[in-house]
């Protein structure tokens, strides 16, 4: 039986992004991404319901819960392995993604500037121009 040594609340730029160990999702303990249009619908749905709240001054929407995200942590804390979460926190990625790709095209600078940092803070980091692209979130096969 597994033992919770710490279990914390974060917000998704504490759990993925440029300050933290990439998140893999080992292939044995996952299944695929699967998420239809449904279940995206319904996310979008409940993004939008929070952000009404949140601008009606709601005092429970001051924080957007997406649910438990659960992760093992190596010894050295140089990687985080997903055990639950996946469907979520992969839309989420692909929720920022588009949304740095909307701006990017926008095409004013500081829309670029912003795509640029939400990139470089959520998506994917380079050490240098020689090394490949790292990943926030590395999916199983």
């Amino acid at each position: 039986m597994a033992i919770i040594k710490h279990a914390a609340r974060q917000t998704l730029g504490q759990l993925i992004g440029a300050n933290n160990p990439v998140v893999t999702v080992p292939d044995d303990s996952q299944r695929q991404y699967s998420w239809t249009k449904k279940e995206v619908d319904t996310y979008w749905a409940d993004i939008q319901k929070f952000r009404q709240a949140r601008e009606s001054g709601k005092e429970s929407a001051s924080e957007y819960f997406i649910g438990p995200i659960v992760t093992i942590t190596d010894e050295h804390v140089k990687s985080k392995s997903l055990l639950d979460g996946q469907q979520r926190l992969t839309t989420s990625t692909i929720l920022i993604a588009v949304i740095r790709d909307i701006l990017w095209r926008m095409g004013s600078p500081g829309a670029k500037s912003t795509a640029s940092n939400i990139h470089r803070d959520y998506i994917a980091r380079k050490a240098d121009r020689r090394e490949p692209m790292e990943y926030f979130l590395v999916l199983s096969v």
